[in-house]
């Protein structure tokens, strides 16, 4: 933010902010206001500053500032939402006091500004209403807000609570024949069900600050230009669709990203129940908030985390270990020094700090840098990883992201990491053993994942890995036993609709998807293909076919995989073990055991050191069946 006058931003006391206080006007006319400083926000007291006011939550948007608010005999340069909401504000005949970030805090003062986040739970959390901005409305307005007060009233009336919680509630596919009885638009009529999707696609839902500000709020409402609606209806309703299964992408239109903002919207809602102690009087581990929040947007890239230091289980550690907002350090230092503290010093709470090792994504569009290689990019959102996100739908990584995935256990209970040098934040060591070296890999699943002409060729693609399919697995299972295992994580992929149960796969149902896929490609082929297919794989076709007579084919697999796979690798190691990881592994990088690691990584061995692949599944030491052969082979891994 830039004003023309230094005189705004006078030195404030530790511990106090500013308010502004926006003068009365009539619509069409110029702003004014006046900056008053010096009003006290103890964090050991309950109250507020002696002055009542409204917090503003809103988003900046690009860094434009076409319009002014008069403030005495300066003009304090504003972006255009921010003027639009102040115009909405305003009132006629009298004066309106508001905490608005862009104005109260100097943006330009890093010092400033390191003291002031730290408050921002608490004024927030001691406003007498927190004022939602969404942004003026359009012809879309009047159609989403009549579908959030159905919503918003079902539910009610279902539970009979008036801020039902989400324990309460069943998950429930839905159908046209529910749609009339509830007075909701069909799953066809797309039109109806857009202005929904428009409003929640609104910028505001995706502002990494906003998780915060609206999880603190004692009361809120959220604004649509003059249209106002108790923050709760909004969340409420997106409880609503999300449990009902309106993120199904007929009710959005396939890639138009209905399902994430419904989801963004109803995690801000469970953000604000979990603060208030509605849902949970515990707090959640950073690392969980930074999943939730993994897509939001933010003008500082470094506030993808800060944001979010209010709420954490891990605040009073993190400010007792000397980390804090600081505007002065760059991600690169910020981060590291975050992730050596939230893997050497744990909360109590937090049973796989690990974990956090498996967020530290490595991507093919991801340019050469000194970026820490177990450090996560919080920050970064790259076309590589955008699309994955697209293609996994929401299902990033392994470890903190699937509940099922509980039942791994490939490093045991106990981690040993070490600091070494306390004064680099860019080192770590981290204790474990080497157990395999990857040979083959392949990337067989690609958007779109069943479109292929021949879809044989997939089936191909993933038995390169083995191609003795015919010899028994290291585990002494048949091969396509492990297959069926790998390719689906051992049964970890939860239903999208949340309807039913974990599906455990089997080799019939490998290959029974090979041999549905052969039958495809089959069908789309000429008779010289047809010929030539059958000249080369007749037999094959035989055995598959004698194999799946008399079986069902499973509904869930081809799914199940995919989901599994896009945007992960299938590899072999030299051992004849098969897995899926990260899409950046290569031959001869090692599949390690990290003690405390629920599963194994993959590492690179550079010169002196070891870089961080990534996570990874392998078949056969998913539960511990490696910790005792790896005893005699521990050692430590320096991560750079």
């Amino acid at each position: 933010m830039v004003v023309s006058s230094g005189y705004i931003y006078q030195e404030i006391p530790r511990g106090s902010i500013r308010l502004v206080n926006l003068l009365p006007g009539h619509p069409g006319t110029e702003l004014h206001c006046e900056i008053t400083n010096g009003h006290f926000l103890d964090p050991n007291l309950d109250s507020g500053p002696p002055v009542p006011y409204e917090a503003l939550s809103y988003t900046w948007g690009d860094p434009v500032f076409p319009c002014r608010i008069n403030c005495a005999d300066t003009q304090i340069p504003v972006t255009q939402n921010l003027s639009d909401a102040l115009c909405q504000l305003r009132k006629r005949d009298e004066n309106r006091f508001l905490w608005i970030d862009a104005v109260c805090i100097n943006q330009q003062d890093a010092e400033e500004k390191k003291h002031q986040l730290p408050l921002m739970k608490y004024i927030y959390g001691r406003a007498s209403c927190v004022i939602i901005w969404l942004g003026l409305a359009d012809e879309f307005t009047v159609g989403a807000l009549l579908l959030i007060d159905r919503a918003a009233k079902l539910l009610r009336k279902e539970t009979g609570q008036h801020i039902p919680q989400p324990r309460q509630l069943v998950r429930e596919v839905p159908s046209d024949e529910k749609n009339k009885e509830r007075g909701l638009p069909l799953a066809s009529e797309l039109e109806k069900w857009r202005p929904l999707k428009e409003l929640l696609a609104r910028p505001w839902f995706s502002r990494a600050w906003v998780q915060q500000e609206s999880a603190m709020a004692s009361s809120a409402i959220a604004m649509v230009g003059g249209y106002k609606r108790d923050w709760a209806d909004f969340g409420v309703a997106a409880t609503f669709f999300a449990y009902k299964g309106y993120g199904q992408p007929v009710y959005g239109q396939r890639g138009s990203g209905f399902a994430d903002h419904l989801g963004a919207a109803s995690a801000l809602w469970s953000s604000s129940l979990m603060a208030n102690g509605l849902r949970n009087p515990e707090r959640s581990p950073l690392l969980a908030l930074l999943w939730l929040a993994d897509r939001t947007k933010a003008t500082d890239p470094r506030d993808k985390v800060y944001s979010l230091l209010g709420l954490a289980l891990e605040e009073e550690a993190l400010k007792k270990d000397g980390f804090e907002a600081d505007y002065t350090k760059k991600e690169r230092e910020a981060f590291s020094r975050l992730a050596r503290h939230l893997l050497c010093y744990p909360h109590p709470a937090v049973k796989h700090e690990l974990a956090l090792l498996a967020t530290a994504k490595h991507y093919e569009d991801d340019k050469s840098d000194n970026w820490p290689s177990w450090v996560p990019k919080w920050h970064k959102e790259t076309p590589e990883r955008a699309q994955i996100l697209k293609e996994r739908r929401g299902t990033m990584y392994i470890i903190s992201n699937l509940p099922s995935s509980q039942k791994f256990w490939a490093g045991g209970r106990e981690s040993r990491i070490d600091l070494l040098d306390k004064l680099d934040p860019y080192v770590i060591a981290v204790e474990g053993f080497v157990f395999a070296t990857i040979s083959t890999n392949v990337r067989f699943l690609k958007d779109p994942p069943l479109s292929r002409p021949r879809l044989w060729n997939l089936v191909l693609d993933i038995r390169k890995v083995r191609e003795d399919r015919h010899a028994l697995y290291p585990t002494r299972e048949m091969i396509d036993e492990a297959f069926a295992q790998t390719l689906t994580l051992s049964g970890t992929v939860p239903d999208p609709t949340g309807t039913r149960p974990l599906q455990t796969y089997h080799a019939i149902d490998f290959t029974y998807f090979c041999f549905s896929l052969f039958k495809k490609t089959l069908e789309n082929m000429d008779t010289d293909g047809y010929n030539a297919m059958m000249r080369e794989f007749g037999l094959e076709h035989n055995r598959l076919k004698n194999v799946v007579e008399g079986h069902e084919p499973s509904e869930t697999f081809s799914r199940d995989m995919q989901t599994s796979c896009l945007g992960r690798k299938l590899f072999g190691t030299k051992e004849g073990y098969i897995g899926v990881g990260d899409i950046t592994l290569q031959a001869d990088d090692l599949v390690c055991v990290l003690f405390g690691g629920k599963v194994p990584f993959v590492l690179r061995k550079m010169r002196g050191h070891y870089r961080l692949v990534g996570e990874c599944y392998l078949h056969g030491i998913m539960f511990g069946e490696a910790l005792d052969w790896g005893q005699k082979m521990r050692q430590w891994f320096h991560l750079r």
